[in-house]
């Protein structure tokens, strides 16, 4: 098994594409959260939030989708953790 450190979603696809290695599976596992009084959080700080746990998903589909279904299948898969009291 091969493991690439993905710095950006479509830099990390293409370096793998590039180096003829096959994808496998896809698995989503970055995640942010913050704890405590919503106001206390500036809208740059939740527009960070989204961007990692939204955006980010999003552009990981977008670069790996096509080459798992060029391959004949395509297996992505979220998965989320939050801590709890």
């Amino acid at each position: 098994m091969s493991t690439v450190l993905i710095t950006g979603a479509a830099t990390g696809i293409g370096n793998l594409t590039a180096r003829a290695l096959a994808l496998d599976v896809v698995i989503h596992k970055a995640g942010h959260l913050v704890t405590g009084y919503v106001e206390a959080f500036t809208a740059e700080e939740i527009a960070h939030l989204v961007d990692v746990n939204t955006l980010g998903v999003q552009r990981l589909n977008r670069a790996a989708l096509p080459h798992l279904r060029g391959q004949g299948s395509a297996a992505p898969s979220s998965t989320w953790a939050a801590p709890s009291r």
